[in-house]
């Protein structure tokens, strides 16, 4: 009855994950270029410790990101992790600032065995989002004459993905992780009327993006010694071509609600290729009371081709360091089973505005408190970041994120019935 109730309300999560990523996930101006703002998930445990992610495996957390590390959860059981977060943005630029307030189901996973060497895993979480309103001037050619041009834009990626991972011995496994993604992002352009003129112009551009994304991970354990053990991790990500298809729709709006087209309403279809993506990292181990992991990223945007996009874009380089703390393995004492964790991270970003990097810098602190005597945890999280810089547009953020991790034995013979 229990197994029932739960695969049910697995199903539930899939319907409202699959539709609440719809809904805007930023505020940010910056997600107006390229596929709009890359989202940061590594789950529950991961998000509090930097989002390191490849040198880490574990029997409780899952870590899809590493697909490699689905052969460490155990033989007899089925694993869930899924989180939503909270995000307070402040935006300021020339003197002038604005505040934002933007939340989300953040991300669900769910992996379980299917030999003693084989592990299954799926994921449905956000790739990107966008979400940004801007008002600017052009002016008139020839003349000294301004007018009001507002921008506009909402929508994002979806990736649901599909992982195996094989386990060849005690201290190597491998994995694989196919990834769908899809989504639309919605943008119009508004031109205010010059003097003498009572209508605008308005420019609508809606894109659907869909395709495929191959990811790959290794992982090896290496034991110093009868207390201390390491993770070595390496990820490589590999995108298939992406259809998409643009409808653009250009018009003249007059003030009487009435409006006429300009051009004839028009489509383009395209094929674009996500950049090809690296990664390595390591997680230390001591006495399972401490874990320090590090991970480095490498993703070629500079050759990426998206959809005609200006080339605007750089190598994006990703540095990010997490620190866990187990005061004591005591599961009757409830404080000393709860988890303390930090993180660091530095992301050059793969955006360049006026020949500045929109950097992305950020601490998190975080806590996992036990919901019962098992394996399961709520996991909570915060982070605090800016994203670009004084000559640009400045984002300073704190974000909420609280994860469920639930743990249930699920495959196991009965020895008594």
């Amino acid at each position: 009855m229990l197994r029932q109730k739960y695969i049910c309300l697995l199903f539930l999560l899939l319907l409202v994950g699959g539709s609440s990523y719809a809904q805007n996930n930023t505020s940010s101006p910056y997600s107006r270029f390229g596929i709009g703002e890359l989202e940061n998930v590594t789950g529950g445990r991961y998000n509090a410790m930097g989002g390191v992610s490849i040198g880490m495996r574990s029997d409780i957390y899952l870590n899809l990101n590493n697909p490699a590390s689905l052969t460490a959860i155990s033989r007899e059981s089925f694993a869930t992790d899924v989180g939503v977060n909270l995000e307070y943005t402040d935006l300021s630029s020339k003197g002038q600032s604005n505040q934002q307030v933007d939340g989300n189901l953040g991300w669900f996973q769910f992996a379980f065995p299917v030999t003693s060497k084989l592990y299954a895993g799926f994921s449905l979480q956000p790739k990107s989002s966008v979400g940004y309103k801007i008002l600017a001037t052009k002016l008139i050619e020839g003349t000294q004459t301004q007018y009001g041009v507002s921008y506009e834009g909402t929508g994002g990626l979806t990736q649901a993905a599909f992982a195996l991972g094989y386990k060849f011995s005690d201290k190597f496994s491998a994995g694989g992780k196919f990834s769908y993604i899809w989504g639309n992002v919605a943008e119009t352009q508004r031109e205010a009327p010059p003097l003498g003129q009572s209508f605008t112009i308005d420019i609508f551009e809606d894109t659907n993006y869909r395709g495929g994304y191959l990811d790959l991970g290794l992982q090896y354990d290496a034991k110093f010694s009868e207390n201390t053990q390491m993770t070595f991790g390496t990820t490589a990500g590999i995108s298939t071509p992406m259809k998409t298809r643009s409808d653009f729709v250009i018009r003249r709006n007059y003030g009487t609600g009435t409006s006429a087209p300009i051009d004839e309403d028009f489509d383009r279809a395209d094929n674009m290729r996500l950049p090809l993506e690296l990664g390595a990292g390591f997680s230390l181990k001591h006495k399972l009371k401490y874990i320090w992991a590090f991970d480095y990223k490498w993703a070629d945007w500079k050759n990426a081709d998206l959809n005609g996009s200006d080339k605007n874009f750089q190598v994006n380089q990703s540095f990010r360091a997490g620190f866990e703390y187990v005061p004591k393995m005591d599961i009757l004492q409830y404080r000393n089973v709860m988890r303390y964790r930090v993180g660091l991270r530095y992301d050059t970003g793969y955006l360049k505005v006026k020949n500045d990097e929109v950097a992305d810098i950020a601490m998190s602190l975080g806590v996992a408190v036990p919901v019962r005597k098992e394996k399961s945890t709520l996991n909570f999280s915060l982070e605090f970041g800016q994203r670009g810089n004084n000559s640009l547009i400045r984002e300073r953020y704190m974000k909420l994120n609280v994860g469920f991790n639930f743990w249930e034995r699920w495959f196991f013979k009965r020895q008594f019935d």
